[in-house]
């Protein structure tokens, strides 16, 4: 038997996830940004945004915006964060850069098979939650 098929699916999510997180921050510092700066102005792309309720969970976000409007890429509008022109050219270019890694990560994967894949992550995650707020238990045989 293969060992990769030994391995069961928290092995790999998580795997994969910390791969994901490696080959992006590689690709963004680059180009002398980090991912909350990238999040920040892939945030903005729809207009305006109350970021720091957005993205507070994640941290980071104040030194983000602070570097980001030091270098000309975003200004405060209000309590507003807006993207500007210059901003926008540089959110594309990440845009590449990024999209480049999403291209390595699905290299020999057909769209049917990422769309499977997706599917049984949302659905396992969806089990776990139902089980987390006690809407399911365990089975007892």
């Amino acid at each position: 038997m293969n060992s990769s098929r030994r391995r069961p699916v928290g092995y790999w999510a998580k795997r994969l996830d910390a791969a994901i997180d490696e080959a992006v921050d590689r690709a963004l510092a680059r180009l002398d940004a980090d991912r909350r700066q990238w999040q920040i102005l892939t945030s903005l792309l729809d207009g305006p945004a109350d970021l720091l309720g957005v993205l507070s969970p994640f941290g980071g976000v104040r030194d983000a915006l602070t570097v980001l409007s030091a270098r000309g890429l975003v200004a405060e509008a209000g309590e507003r964060v807006v993207l500007t022109a210059e901003g926008r050219r540089v959110q594309a270019r990440w845009a590449e850069a990024v999209g480049e890694v999403r291209g390595v990560v699905g290299r020999g994967v057909s769209a049917e098979e990422y769309a499977a894949t997706v599917g049984v992550l949302a659905r396992m995650v969806h089990n776990l939650d139902l089980l987390t707020c006690g809407d399911v238990g365990p089975k007892s045989g």
